[in-house]
C-alpha cells in the first residue's frame, strides 16, 4: 500500500524510469513517502501524481531529521558534557515527541490545503508551498523581532515561546536560554517558530494577505500585524485557560474550536479584511 523510501541514490526514480513503477498503467503503491532526499526527480514524482500515485514530498516526509540537528546544537550551546548525559534520556524522548508534533502539524497543514483546493493541486507543490511560506514569512518578520526583542513589555511572549521552542528538560537552565544562546540563534528560533505556527495554523491563503509585500510598503505596518497577532494569542490563550477551568460538557471540542479560529479572527477584526 505504501511505498517509503528511506535511502538509495539521489533520482533514484527519474525521468527515465518512472513508468517502471506502473503495472497496467496504475501505480503499485496508493502512496509513496519521500523518506530520502532527492530520491525522485521532479518530472518523475509530477508524472507519478498524474497516474494516481499520492506523494508525500519529502520537503514534507524528513523534516524531522533537520529539526532534530537543530536540537543538538540547542543542547551544545544550553549545556556542558555532564548536564547533556545527565538528561539525555529525557532530551531523546522529548525531542521525539517534538518531532511527532511538527509532523503532524506539517500533515494536517498539508492535506488541509489540498482539501480546500479540492484536490485540484498536487500535494507535492503544495508541500513546496508551505516549505517556501513559512521561509517568505520567516525572513520578513525576523528583522522586526530582532528590532523588538528587548522591548520591555513583550519579554513574557519572547520567553514564552522560546521556552515553547526548547524540550522541557533544558528548562531546568531555563536562565541560559538569554545568556548562552546568541541573540541572532534566539531572534531565529522566534522566527521561525512564529512564521510555522502562522502557515500550519492559519494556512496559505491567510499568509499571503496579511503577509503579503504588497500589504507592508513600510514595515511599520509588518510589525502592526505581528504584534496584532500575538496580542490575539495571548488573549485566546487566556479565554481557553477560563473555559477549562469551567468543566463544560464538550469543553474538548470547544476549546478546539476557539483555538483554530478565534486568533485568525481577532486580527480580522482589529485590522480588517484586507489590511
Amino acid at each position: 500500500d505504501l511505498f517509503v523510501p528511506c535511502g538509495g541514490r539521489p533520482n533514484s526514480i527519474n525521468d527515465g524510469n518512472w513508468q517502471e513503477f506502473l503495472r497496467e498503467g496504475k501505480p503499485t503503491a496508493k502512496a509513496m513517502i519521500e523518506g530520502a532526499n532527492i530520491f525522485v526527480t521532479p518530472l518523475a514524482r509530477r508524472s507519478l501524481e498524474d497516474a494516481g500515485l499520492l506523494v508525500i514530498k519529502d520537503s514534507s516526509a524528513n523534516k524531522g531529521g533537520v529539526i532534530c540537528s537543530s536540537y543538538e546544537v540547542l543542547a551544545g550551546l544550553v549545556l556542558d558534557d555532564a548536564e547533556f548525559i545527565s538528561i539525555k534520556p529525557a532530551f531523546i524522548a522529548e525531542v521525539v515527541s517534538i518531532i511527532r508534533a511538527r509532523a503532524e502539524s506539517e500533515a494536517k497543514a498539508l492535506i488541509a490545503a489540498w482539501k480546500r483546493r479540492a484536490g485540484q493541486v498536487r500535494l507535492a507543490d503544495l508541500s513546496q508551498q508551505l516549505s517556501v511560506e513559512i521561509n517568505r514569512v520567516s525572513g520578513l518578520i525576523e528583522p522586526h523581532i530582532a528590532e523588538h526583542l528587548a522591548d520591555k513589555d513583550l519579554q513574557s511572549t519572547w520567553n514564552r515561546h522560546l521556552e515553547g521552542h526548547c524540550p522541557p528538560a533544558l528548562l531546568a537552565w531555563r536562565e541560559r536560554l538569554t545568556t548562552r544562546i546568541p541573540r541572532e540563534h534566539r531572534v531565529a528560533i522566534l522566527a521561525k517558530r512564529l512564521a510555522s505556527r502562522m502557515v500550519y495554523q492559519e494556512g496559505l491563503t491567510w499568509c499571503g494577505t496579511y503577509l503579503a509585500p504588497a500589504a507592508h510598503a513600510t514595515g511599520d505596518r509588518l510589525w502592526e500585524t505581528l504584534r496584532t497577532y500575538l496580542a490575539a494569542e495571548t488573549e485566546v490563550d487566556a479565554v481557553c485557560d477560563r473555559l477549562a477551568a469551567l468543566d463544560l460538557p464538550d469543553s474538548d471540542l470547544m476549546l478546539r474550536v476557539v483555538r483554530t479560529g478565534a486568533q485568525r479572527e481577532l486580527v480580522r477584526r482589529r485590522l480588517g479584511n484586507e489590511f
